[in-house]
């Protein structure tokens, strides 16, 4: 864990650094890993609500910051705020829905 670290440092000063992973590439994998376990571990509903999920997140995205995605380490707190509110306000998402 320590190696892995320090290998990680030295990669940022020298600007090797490595592929950013955004929020939408990351939600589009997951869904994916689902659809082939639907009928085995989750049910076809599920899916469906995380597809619209995805959704959700990718308007938001463009409706707030007029983005395509964003990258998973500047997900924070202000965005998921803003997100909550966008999914209350705009989207008319009842409590149980926007949590």
């Amino acid at each position: 864990m320590k190696l892995l670290f320090i290998e990680t440092l030295k990669n940022r000063f020298t600007g090797k650094v490595g592929k950013t992973r955004t929020l939408l590439e990351v939600f589009t994998d997951h869904n994916e890993k689902m659809r082939v376990l639907v009928g085995q571990e989750f049910e076809k509903s599920t899916l469906q609500r995380y597809e619209t999920a995805l959704m959700h997140t990718r308007d938001f995205m463009d409706w707030k910051y007029n983005i395509s995605d964003l990258a998973v380490s500047k997900i924070n707190f202000e965005f998921l705020n803003e997100f909550e509110y966008y999914l209350r306000s705009v989207r008319k998402c009842a409590n149980n829905s926007a949590i």
